[in-house]
């Protein structure tokens, strides 16, 4: 017997379908298929919260990069300092970690943490990459400069 799966599950699988690197096509098209299902499993239930985008795009390093650079989750001021490439080897190492197999919320992690204190990554910076990732609202983090929470 399976258990229905919550709203809450199917927003988080739509964001793991959305964060994770393709490795050919041929899977960009099967997780489509079921990205196109979950959201309108969504739809079906009313649901109207924050979601992933509805656009299943393939993630680079670039996207992953532009991400942490308007979040900025180590605070090193590189969207006041205009540093747009301050968190690419991060974004990198963060890529070929989620194409190894991590989730990218672990793969964000193990990149951070190999660049700064362990200490000092927290949560709430993974979920706000994620969230800019996923098209979805950033709530802890004004973009662009704004003052971080």
């Amino acid at each position: 017997m399976n258990k229905p799966i919550s709203t809450c599950q199917l927003v988080h699988l739509l964001t793991r379908i959305q964060s994770t690197p393709y490795i050919n096509w041929m899977s960009m098209w099967g997780r489509q298929k079921q990205f196109d299902e979950l959201h309108a499993e969504l739809d079906r239930r009313g649901y109207s919260g924050p979601r992933p985008s509805r656009q299943l795009k393939r993630l680079r390093v670039e996207d992953i990069n532009l991400a942490l650079f308007n979040t900025d989750p180590m605070h090193t001021c590189c969207v006041e300092n205009d540093c747009k490439d301050e968190y690419m080897h991060i974004a990198a190492h963060a890529f070929k970690l989620a194409q190894q197999g991590f989730a990218m919320e672990a793969a964000l992690y193990q990149a951070l943490s190999s660049s700064f204190d362990e200490d000092m990554v927290r949560g709430e910076h993974i979920e706000n990459v994620i969230a800019l990732l996923v098209g979805m609202p950033v709530a802890a983090v004004e973009l662009a400069g704004g003052t971080h929470a």
